[in-house]
């Protein structure tokens, strides 16, 4: 059967304001935590699929021209859950940056003159800054992930900190990752003695712990070992992040996310101490599907031991283009339902700063808060769904069998969901995840297989089912038959529940033995009394009536059993129940 507002909706099909299947979430102080033994990080002190935005660089090299209070309004404004910051890039021509335009005053985690930094001398305003930053973050609701290593030396080496040239210890930028000893963290006192790797250990690890020493206590703090780096050797990158995950393990408790998908060799799903896996593929193009997204992080999802999986950034980047929201969007819906978190790679939100050449886009920074919005609203239920592709045509389902579905359709005029599994009513709701306007909700049926959903256009939506907890499932029965011995001519029915009036009051759905035929009909105010006009009957003969094609008031009526009979003889001492009900 197919099932589409507002053809299936019970209730006002006029309704157009922007509303939500709900689920009631206690708000709490904001903790972000990656839980043990299951997929999902933690906010709030429950499951949570985080969705929000990467502001990459731009809090670090805009410095104190980017306009924080502007930024976290604006997500916080949107039910945008996560942002994702660098702690710091190598700068290079600022003029020249079609986000930046302009030489901003960038601000570095150590002391710098000129174009020289002292790595043994850290820039305080710089940790206050961002300790500030992530407490008003905190106070909105808000988790803040630092990407803690690289500073871009790809591409940007000959601005980097760490070069030689600039006071680093570092000739090439391939020796970013090479410690002197990955198994064990260097002495607290700098000695100016020692060659280029124990020097590059020790400033890392100094960086590192003053990182934690400033962020390492706030409750919606997470960090990212490392941006990328499959331009490094792979064995001493995944060396270097094994020996920072226990580096940080040692000293905080804030989850730890290592970005798998760039470290060559064997994996992190394994590694004691890698809490999230995060990704920075597949690549998208204004072509991308939500299918591909999902069936990437479906899959990284379904591994054990389970961890929670993110898509930290998007690559590449989304500056602003109009054509490029769809694939965006597209990318973030298949992601979160294939159990990934979220942060889009946005430098538009680099125009944060007023003086910034590019102008953030609020249209991409409201798609990306519909869809936090959604999921905030999933609250703990999160925790018992699973991606499962099989279960719906589109083959992008998020789905607790029997409870809750979440399936998203990027094109087409209709798609079917499997409900076998769903013995009872579901209230349904489609949500464009465009404009993030709901159409009302309707209720269908479970129990098919292939249960056919029409959409309200062959554009992108997002269907959610969930269990109505107050379904009805039970047909309505006749309690009761009788005649008034002092009116041969009018038997009385009384149903178990209201019924409707279509089908109680059409004749051909009763029948009478005996020769008895019906000449009228009516219902009662009560919804439950039916009385019938026939022929006369004779006293001291029962009678047999005979009913199909009844339904009751349910979001879904229910109709009474085929077949159902009930006797009926006439005296005056089986009429007495009807005498008692009409006083009532």
């Amino acid at each position: 059967m197919a099932c589409a507002p507002p053809d299936c909706v019970f209730g006002d099909p006029t309704d157009t304001a922007v509303h939500a299947i709900t689920h009631h979430a206690t708000q709490t102080t904001n903790i972000v935590a990656a839980t043990t033994s299951n997929h999902w990080l933690q906010l709030n002190n429950q499951p949570a699929l985080l969705v929000g935005d990467s502001l990459t660089q731009g809090w670090m090299e805009l410095g104190t021209n980017f306009d924080e209070t502007a930024y976290l309004d604006a997500l916080s404004a949107r039910g945008i859950n996560v942002l994702l910051i660098w702690s710091f890039i190598a700068i290079e021509d600022q003029v020249a940056d079609s986000r930046i335009g302009y030489n901003a005053p960038e601000i570095w985690p150590w002391q710098k003159t000129g174009s020289t930094f002292n790595l043994n001398q850290f820039n305080d305003a710089y940790f206050t800054r961002l300790r500030s930053f992530a407490q008003a973050a905190n106070a909105r609701n808000i988790a803040v992930i630092i990407t803690v290593h690289d500073g871009w030396t790809k591409t940007r080496f000959a601005g980097h900190p760490f070069n030689q040239v600039n006071g680093g210890p570092l000739t090439s930028e391939y020796q970013y990752v090479q410690l002197a000893d990955y198994n064990t963290e260097m002495p607290a006192t700098f000695d100016s003695a020692w060659n280029r790797r124990q020097k590059n250990q020790y400033f890392l690890e100094r960086f590192s712990a003053r990182l934690i020493q400033a962020t390492g206590d706030l409750p919606n703090v997470m960090y990212e070992i490392f941006n990328e780096g499959n331009w490094y050797n792979q064995t001493d990158l995944r060396n270097f992040q094994v020996h920072f995950l226990n580096f940080f393990k040692a000293r905080t408790a804030r989850p730890l996310f290592i970005n798998d998908d760039h470290v060559g060799g064997q994996d992190f799903q394994n590694e004691p101490n890698a809490d999230v896996i995060a990704f920075h593929s597949p690549q998208w193009t204004t072509g991308s599907s939500a299918k591909t997204f999902f069936d990437v992080f479906a899959t990284q999802f379904n591994r054990s031991p389970a961890k929670p999986v993110f898509l930290t950034e998007t690559v590449p980047e989304y500056t602003g283009t109009s054509t490029e929201r769809d694939a965006l969007m597209r990318v973030m819906w298949g992601t979160l339902l294939g159990g990934g978190g979220f942060t889009l790679q946005n430098d538009t939100s680099f125009g944060f700063d007023p003086n910034a050449a590019i102008n953030v886009d609020y249209e991409m920074l409201n798609r990306v808060g519909y869809a936090a919005a959604f999921f905030a609203n999933l609250g703990a239920g999160v925790a018992q769904m699973t991606p499962d592709g099989a279960y719906c045509s589109t083959g992008i389902c998020l789905v607790n069998p029997g409870q809750e579905y979440v399936i998203y359709s990027q094109s087409g005029s209709n798609f079917t969901v499997d409900l076998s599994d769903v013995p009872v009513n579901m209230i349904a709701q489609f949500l464009n995840p465009r404009t993030g306007q709901t159409r009302p909700n309707f209720v269908i049926r479970g129990g098919l297989v292939s249960q056919i959903f029409s959409k309200p256009d062959s554009q992108d939506w997002v269907l959610h089912l969930i269990v109505d907890p107050n379904t009805d499932l039970a047909p309505p029965t006749v309690v009761f038959a009788g005649i008034n011995p002092a009116d041969l001519g009018r038997v009385t029915l009384i149903y178990s529940e209201p019924v409707s009036a279509a089908g109680a009051t059409q004749i051909s759905n009763y029948t009478i033995n005996n020769g008895i035929t019906i000449q009228g009909i009516s219902l009662k105010s009560d919804s439950r009394t039916v009385l019938l006009t026939t022929t006369t009957h004779a006293k001291n003969v029962t009678y047999t009536v005979s009913i199909t094609g009844v339904y009751d008031q349910a979001d879904i009526p229910n109709m009474i059993s085929p077949g159902t009979q009930i006797d009926y003889t006439v005296s005056k001492q089986a009429f007495l129940p009807t005498i008692f009900l009409d006083l009532l």
